[in-house]
């Protein structure tokens, strides 16, 4: 883990060019918004997310993956996560070989 708190506090998001967020849904939206008004959304390359029928679908112009996908295709990126499944999704990155993984809160 990287980072574990708020969004709008994560200074280390400023060093990396990519990031996914993990989860497309209400919080994984308000996550990119957070990331637009820091003006970073242009970084996120990619959501992610365990739902296979979300899969092939996009937000904002920008594919959701599943996570396999998202791991293999964008190892390097900073993974963001913010849900009350925070746990499972953490391990589920680690599974893939995840490490810089944030922990955040909008």
């Amino acid at each position: 883990m990287k980072y574990i708190g708020r969004i709008q506090d994560d200074r280390l998001l400023e060093a990396d060019e990519r990031i996914v967020i993990y989860g497309c849904g209400a919080t994984g939206k308000q996550v990119y918004e957070e990331l637009k008004k820091k003006g970073l959304s242009f970084r996120v390359c990619a959501f992610c997310d365990g739902d296979l029928r979300q899969v092939g679908k996009q937000i904002q112009r920008i594919p959701i993956l599943s996570v396999k996908e998202a791991a293999k295709t964008y190892r390097e990126a900073a993974f963001l996560v913010s849900s009350c499944c925070v746990r499972d999704m953490v391990t589920t990155l680690q599974e893939n070989h995840i490490d810089n993984i944030h922990i955040t809160r909008v």
